[in-house]
């Protein structure tokens, strides 16, 4: 048995010798070129091989119009198995990706099994709860169904909206009850401020509220 394993292992070595680390990455960035965003072998861009598998998808027949047909008046219609394939691939590799936990984490101890536990759940509620995980799943399959491959991109998206109020007499009393933040991780601060006698209509202070979005 090891005789023919042996045998087998050098008739692959023969006829295929193992790719470098250079080659390897060639092969795999030329799959990357021929989908979303690439550039073709024989072509300037990949967009028009990605418009054909589209349009095939929809049922409209690709790069033809019927002022560009050579029988104006031929049947229009194109059949919709490319749709077909797409979505009855998906439905049967979707039940892999939708189990209770699509992520975990694994404890480094005893210590840190609980710790594990709640990092798992957190990760599984934002991811399809929070986040559409199983629309985003169903959207990145086809995409590699019908482009090749596909990209889903996840980062912190952090963001400060600022907002300016002038109040106009404010007595000193009040001032702090301004300054309170209404609202979580705003920030209240103070930009300008004129003190002025008591009754004098010119005094005036500015504001800046700033409020971070933090969203991904």
């Amino acid at each position: 048995m090891n005789a023919s394993v042996e045998m087998m292992e050098e008739e692959l070595e023969e006829q295929a010798p193992p790719m470098s680390d250079s080659e390897l990455v060639g092969k795999c960035m030329d799959e990357v070129h021929r989908g979303i965003g690439g550039t073709q072998h024989g072509s300037s861009s990949a967009n028009e091989h990605i418009k054909i598998s589209l349009d095939y998808y929809f049922g409209r027949r690709p790069g033809l119009s019927a002022a560009k047909a050579l029988d104006p008046n031929a049947s229009r219609f194109v059949s919709q198995d490319v749709m077909d394939g797409v979505e009855a691939t998906v439905a049967e590799i979707m039940p892999t990706f939708t189990t209770d936990k699509i992520a975990f984490y694994e404890p480094d101890d005893e210590r840190d099994e609980e710790q594990a536990e709640m990092e798992t759940a957190l990760a599984n509620y934002l991811f399809f709860e929070e986040y559409d995980g199983y629309t985003l799943l169903q959207v990145a399959l086809k995409d590699i169904l019908l482009n090749r491959n596909c990209t889903v991109k996840a980062y912190w998206d952090e963001r400060a909206h600022v907002e300016y109020e002038t109040h106009e007499d404010v007595p000193e009393m009040a001032l702090g009850m301004i300054l309170q933040p209404t609202s979580e991780d705003q920030q209240v601060e103070v930009i300008e401020q004129i003190v002025t006698e008591m009754g004098d209509p010119t005094g005036a202070m500015e504001m800046q509220a700033t409020p971070p979005e933090i969203m991904q």
